[in-house]
């Protein structure tokens, strides 16, 4: 389940109240439970104060709310401008989302037409 509506149902909220203390519409709320949307860094920052737990808890990167311990990935630069074009765009953002339940056979054709398409463009 979407830990941040585990998180907010465990503390007695509403989605209205909680979308009150981050200073967010309700819709927002409801997007990051059902996964259609993420919150931004900001978003996630003040989650993981309100409810006093790591931004990895919530991403569901470990099952310890505080883990201090665990690793952040470090990212390069390149990875920094992919992450902040899914943050802008929300087609790329689907895109991606959408291609973690793809058959491996059926991503490497999708790979194959990036190429080409990547390809097409450059000339």
């Amino acid at each position: 389940m979407n830990k941040i509506k585990d998180l907010r149902k465990s503390a007695g909220l509403s989605q209205t109240t909680l979308a009150k203390i981050l200073h967010v519409h309700q819709s927002a709320i409801g997007q990051w439970e059902t996964e259609r949307t993420f919150p931004d860094i900001e978003n996630l920052k003040k989650l993981s104060s309100h409810f006093d737990v790591s931004i990895d808890y919530i991403l569901g990167h470990t099952n310890n709310p505080n883990s201090e311990n665990v690793k952040s990935p470090v990212y390069d630069d390149e990875a920094l401008a992919i992450l902040e074009e899914l943050h802008k765009n929300p087609n790329y953002k689907l895109l991606c989302h959408t291609s973690r339940n793809v058959k491996a056979s059926d991503l490497a054709i999708l790979m194959q037409m990036a190429d080409r398409m990547s390809e097409e463009y450059r000339d």
